[in-house]
């Protein structure tokens, strides 16, 4: 039976202020127009917004947020104001850098404003509505096979306000599940939004740790899913074993990615396989390299002899161009 949260217990969580330096809230009104940064729905979108409250919220404070998907409950991940000249406080513009820099997909939004912090009925309210998120599920998928629809339902999610439930499923085809909104509305009486999503999205709606043993990149930070290639992997010389390289997505895991930007820039240091080099010891031709490390492996010219050196102990002769 899980525990309902009571005054008591809002008072204690409103104490935690995770930003390293950062002051009490204080009591008198704020003069700059302040904004929250939160996070709020299943993929933890994140929004803008302006807040009328006369002192700032502590971070990680749930507060209610009226968003164009309607009521719902988020937390406060950062504060931010008009001037950058205030304790832990993020500018509106730095803000819009970061969303720029991410890319067009970044999921910031600034339609929508605080309501009011949450209250105690407002937490107990959305634990009573997880608590039946589990019956819905079993609802939809009892349709879904009743009406032998070609769909996989992975995760549910309902608004604290009730204006809707968002239904999130995984298809190969285009399904038509305008009879299945019809049955879920009358079942539940209120809007039903049916949404597909992929794989990797599956993995941050149910996803929990890779085998790197932390929480998925996908669930736990990366807002924009960019694209992966095999080169990537080949590029780190990964061994192209499904197993080792996929995600709980079953696609390329995402680290591959943002790490191949350090591969580049190591490897460009590196000479070619074949390529002439000058070593203290004498000429040699590449046999292998080590990107991470650094290191040559060279055989010496005239000689079986095969050493291994730091790419700054050896001097690299250019390449000739081939001739046509």
């Amino acid at each position: 039976m899980k525990q309902n949260i009571n005054a008591d217990m809002l008072e204690e969580m409103s104490q935690y202020d995770l930003v390293a330096g950062s002051r009490p809230p204080s009591s008198k009104p704020s003069k700059a127009k302040q904004s929250i940064l939160v996070r709020y729905g299943k993929f933890g979108l994140i929004g803008l917004f302006r807040h009328g409250e006369r002192t700032s919220p502590h971070l990680m404070s749930k507060v209610v947020l009226q968003t164009d998907r309607g009521l719902e409950l988020g937390e406060i991940i950062s504060r931010a104001a008009a001037h950058n000249n205030k304790t832990c406080t993020i500018s509106d513009e730095r803000i819009d850098s970061y969303a720029r820099q991410s890319g067009p997909n970044y999921p910031l939004s600034r339609k929508g404003r605080v309501v009011r912090l949450a209250t105690v009925e407002d937490l107990n309210e959305q634990r009573h509505i997880d608590d039946t998120l589990k019956q819905k599920v079993t609802t939809c998928r009892q349709m879904i096979r009743d009406m032998n629809l070609p769909m996989k339902l992975v995760e549910v999610e309902q608004l604290l306000g009730g204006e809707q439930i968002i239904f999130y499923f995984k298809s190969d085809e285009r399904v038509d599940f305008r009879l299945l909104v019809q049955s879920l509305r009358g079942q539940f009486k209120t809007h039903i939004k049916m949404q597909q999503i992929g794989a990797r999205d599956e993995a941050r709606l149910i996803g929990d740790c890779d085998t790197c043993g932390r929480e998925l990149c996908c669930k736990k930070f990366l807002k924009v899913l960019q694209p992966v290639n095999i080169r990537m992997a080949k590029n780190q010389k990964l061994p192209l074993v499904p197993a080792k390289i996929s995600g709980a997505c079953g696609r390329l895991k995402c680290c591959i990615r943002y790490e191949n930007v350090g591969y580049n820039e190591l490897k460009a240091r590196l000479p070619k396989i074949n390529q002439k080099v000058q070593t203290e010891q004498g000429p040699g031709i590449v046999l292998d390299t080590l990107v991470l490390t650094q290191l040559v492996k060279v055989k010496l010219t005239g000689s079986d002899e095969v050493i291994a050196l730091n790419v700054d102990e050896m001097k690299i002769t250019p390449m000739q161009a081939r001739r046509s």
